[in-house]
């Protein structure tokens, strides 16, 4: 028999995005598939969820004040080993999608995106990583 509390959290998604717009707009398509969104406003809030509660994702924005998501992804690695990771961002080059490869980061995707797309990705979870060079799948449309 599974422990409660780890079958209550396999649903759980940490999403850092500073636009109202984008977390409302995920919260309700998300609890549609019966994913349950954390919302952090920032990374350092997102660093503490991490800390605080169990996810099965975490989705992070790259534009953020302060601390933008490819440093959040760099100074909370230790936190996510065993969780999906997936870096956003306005517009996609070749450069942030290696350096988000080089932080661990699973999953790139470009704004905007699709929801299917992004589910894919958290059902897919964390692909089989060769060290931190792994193959990394870089989505644009």
């Amino acid at each position: 028999m599974s422990h409660p509390t780890i079958m209550q959290n396999i649903k759980r998604i940490l999403l850092i995005e500073e636009s109202p717009f984008i977390v409302e707009a995920l919260q309700e398509t998300m609890q549609r598939y019966g994913y349950m969104l954390r919302c952090a406003a920032n990374a350092e809030a997102g660093i503490e969820a991490m800390r605080l509660e169990r996810f099965c994702a975490v989705i992070c924005n790259y534009r953020l004040s302060g601390m933008n998501g490819l440093e959040f992804f760099w100074r909370s690695r230790s936190l996510f080993e065993r969780i999906t990771t997936i870096l956003t961002a306005s517009s996609g080059d070749n450069f942030l999608a290696n350096a988000a490869r080089v932080a661990g980061v699973d999953y790139f995707m470009e704004m905007p995106f699709r929801v299917e797309d992004l589910l894919g990705f958290i059902h897919a979870g964390k692909p089989p990583h060769q060290g931190h060079m792994a193959d990394f799948t870089f989505l644009n449309h």
